[in-house]
């Protein structure tokens, strides 16, 4: 594999023509060799050389590599990461492995799909389907009793590959009715759009939790037909609104954008609210409900404790402190439920 910085650089932070490294991979179950050329230095796995080009760049001006526009020739390759501007010779006697070699050196220029776990089977996530649920990774809040704590920061690794997940999911297809996308915050992913097409491409329902911050991805969603049902977070009130998602300064107005586009109709959805001792009281839920009025559903969660939480020490509410901030919501909504509790 030849990278060139052939075309239009204007993208790129490093010139990749002056790049050059010789790369050896062979995968555990089958022997491809995949000579690849980037910098004069050697690497074993593609991981390796994703440190590799990226020490390159910082080595270079201090930036990092940004590979947006490099595209596979010939043309007969088709995949979605590769449908790029610029240049990119190639010899490999296996296209899969090339698409997973490719992908390794692709995202380290941009954010593009980071999955960091997968969930191969739940009854609840995806309430009333059996589904599977991919977790992202990254998070634009900081909320202290995140129970995802472990992949929200920008550089939680990946367990997966996109062809990875794809790939299980074309196998359980007639097992799996639906996939459940979760985070981290899945919309700050660049190729989510692209990821949730192959899902839909399979045949599976799609349901996406989000914390709303990202109202122009939840809508191409929806406009393209990409989503059977959203899960929605509403964090707090808005006047704690920012404290409870961990940040000191925070724009209320795309997470507005987010619940008035959800109340329009246009895909089913429930919002709901994880509920925190010590961060929540009766005046936030007063603030919610006028907030979503005219929600079908409304959902209260208690607070469990785990290991993974970002900031430790935590607990729920009693079940009928929970009841007395549901009954405070129900004026405004068709329904409201409480989970994570035994009555």
């Amino acid at each position: 594999l030849t990278l060139s910085g052939q075309g239009d650089t204007r993208f790129c932070t490093t010139d990749l023509r002056f790049c050059v490294v010789t790369v050896t991979w062979r995968t555990p179950v089958r022997r491809v060799p995949v000579p690849c050329r980037i910098t004069n230095l050697r690497c074993r796995t593609p991981l390796d050389l994703n440190r590799r080009i990226l020490a390159a760049g910082k080595a270079t001006d201090g930036g990092v590599l940004d590979v947006r526009r490099l595209t596979l020739t010939p043309p007969a390759v088709k995949r979605r990461w590769l449908r790029r501007v610029c240049s990119c010779s190639l010899r490999v006697s296996s296209v899969d492995k090339l698409f997973l070699l490719y992908y390794e050196i692709w995202k380290i220029g941009i954010k593009i799909m980071k999955i960091c776990g997968l969930q191969k089977t739940t009854l609840l996530d995806f309430p009333g389907h059996v589904a599977a649920t991919v977790f992202t990774g990254g998070c634009n809040f900081r909320c202290p009793f995140c129970q995802n704590a472990e992949i929200i920061t920008a550089d939680a690794e990946s367990d997966y590959t996109d062809l990875e997940v794809l790939s299980f999911l074309k196998k359980r297809a007639g097992i799996l009715e639906g996939i459940c996308i979760t985070g981290g915050e899945p919309t700050l992913q660049a190729d989510l759009i692209d990821f949730v097409r192959e899902i839909k491409n399979i045949g599976l329902l799609v349901k996406l939790d989000t914390n709303g911050y990202r109202p122009d991805v939840l809508k191409q969603l929806a406009a393209e037909d990409l989503l059977d049902y959203v899960a929605m977070d509403i964090k707090a009130g808005p006047d704690n609104y920012g404290a409870v998602s961990g940040l000191s300064r925070m724009d209320l107005a795309p997470i507005k954008e987010s619940i008035n586009f959800l109340l329009s109709g246009k895909v089913a959805f429930e919002f709901r609210t994880t509920v925190v001792k010590g961060l929540h009281t009766q005046r936030d839920f007063k603030q919610i409900g006028s907030w979503i009025k005219g929600c079908p559903q409304y959902f209260l969660q208690n607070f469990k404790e785990s290991e993974y939480v970002l900031q430790p020490g935590f607990t729920g509410f009693s079940p009928s402190e929970l009841k007395e901030f549901a009954d405070v919501v129900k004026p405004f909504v068709g329904s409201v439920s409480i989970r994570g509790v035994d009555f």
